[in-house]
């Protein structure tokens, strides 16, 4: 059974990872190598590659369920599910193989999910907006604020775009005993270091025997090491977070104040990002009694048939998703309902089968 799967599931993963990269990864990458962002290639396949974990927890259900049919369908249609029946061997048994493959699937996306492709998926972003930067076309952005906790600067704009900055305002508290206030009408980056343009600069002593000091420069570099990258930064979105991260966020947003309806939003992107592996494990059931009739076991019906069962799994998690992020249902039962209606079909399409045809 394996030896028939295997194959089967990798050719299936790498035809669904083609065709989702196509709608989803390609059209980016078309959009960034046309005018006016005109990125270098290798930037482009860059991002290619660090997109592709984010889509292998998507791509690996539906191998397992293309793999599956297919895998069944030729044993069938070759009278070999015929020939090991009548050695005696179950129904339970020749599926348990498969049932076992899934559960090492559901785990490896679970990996996936927690440990790879929330970094992989930053990296791509952060790589396409560090590229967008350095060609000077970072997207405008008002009311930029930035705290480095670590080494004690504040930095505020009215509006950035790219490595231009306006009406900036820089406080340097790192000095125990000072305090450094930078008032800028623009602040330009070039490579390493910051140039703010008429500028003004006031010292505040911590110590009240000290006075303070000014000045005012039409033009002065300034000893900040923080990019625009990093001061831009908008935070990750939930699907870029790891299940601690994403739970962490909620209850920060929680401590906040944050409206009931962007809780529920939230929790329905949680319980999404953990129902989603098994869905490997519920493929497996809906496609065995299905294979294993003597009539899909071509390639071609095997295809069609998952691409229309893939199609309606998707339908239904859309719908769930938004009833849940609506607060028209549970978070968690929102999430959970795809995998339960398949679980339900697949438990009644084995119950037939095996009245059918038995044991």
């Amino acid at each position: 059974m394996l030896t028939e799967f295997i194959p089967l599931f990798v050719v299936g993963v790498l035809a669904f990872t083609a065709i989702m990269t196509s709608f989803t990864v390609f059209k980016d990458a078309l959009k960034y190598m046309a005018p006016p962002y005109e990125l270098d290639y290798l930037v482009i396949l860059q991002f290619f590659w660090y997109s592709l974990p984010q889509l292998l927890v998507w791509t690996f259900p539906m191998g397992v369920l293309l793999a599956s049919l297919l895998a069944f369908g030729r044993l069938s249609m070759n009278s070999e599910i015929t020939a090991i029946r009548a050695c005696g061997v179950s129904f339970g048994r020749i599926l348990l193989p498969l049932i076992f493959t899934s559960w090492v699937l559901v785990c490896l996306t679970f990996m996936i999910n927690e440990k790879i492709a929330p970094q992989s998926t930053e990296k791509a972003l952060t790589l396409i907006k560090n590229a967008m930067i350095a060609k000077g076309l970072g997207t405008l952005k008002y009311n930029i604020s930035y705290y480095d906790r670590d080494d004690d600067w504040m930095f505020g704009a009215s509006e950035g775009n790219g490595t231009t900055f306006h009406n900036v305002i820089l406080v340097d508290f790192k000095d125990p005993e000072k305090v450094i206030l930078y008032i800028a009408k623009t602040a330009f980056w070039k490579p390493d270091k910051w140039d703010f343009q008429d500028v003004y600069i006031q010292g505040f002593s911590l110590e009240p025997e000290k006075p303070t000091w000014s000045l005012s420069s039409p033009s002065s570099i300034i000893n900040f090491t923080k990019t625009p990258s990093q001061i831009m930064h908008e935070g990750k979105d939930p699907e870029q977070m790891s299940f601690q991260e994403l739970v962490e966020f909620i209850k920060a947003q929680v401590q906040e104040g944050a409206s009931q309806a962007k809780i529920k939003q939230l929790w329905t992107k949680f319980h999404f990002k953990l129902a989603a592996p098994f869905s490997c494990l519920i493929f497996v059931l809906i496609s065995a009694p299905l294979g294993m009739n003597p009539q899909r076991g071509t390639s071609t019906v095997g295809m069609g048939l998952s691409m229309i069962l893939v199609f309606i799994y998707y339908m239904i998690f859309t719908a769930s998703l938004k009833a849940g992020e609506g607060g028209m249902i549970p978070p968690i039962l929102a999430a959970w309902i795809p995998n339960i209606a398949f679980f339900i079909t697949g438990i009644w399409l084995n119950a037939r089968y095996y009245w059918s045809y038995g044991r």
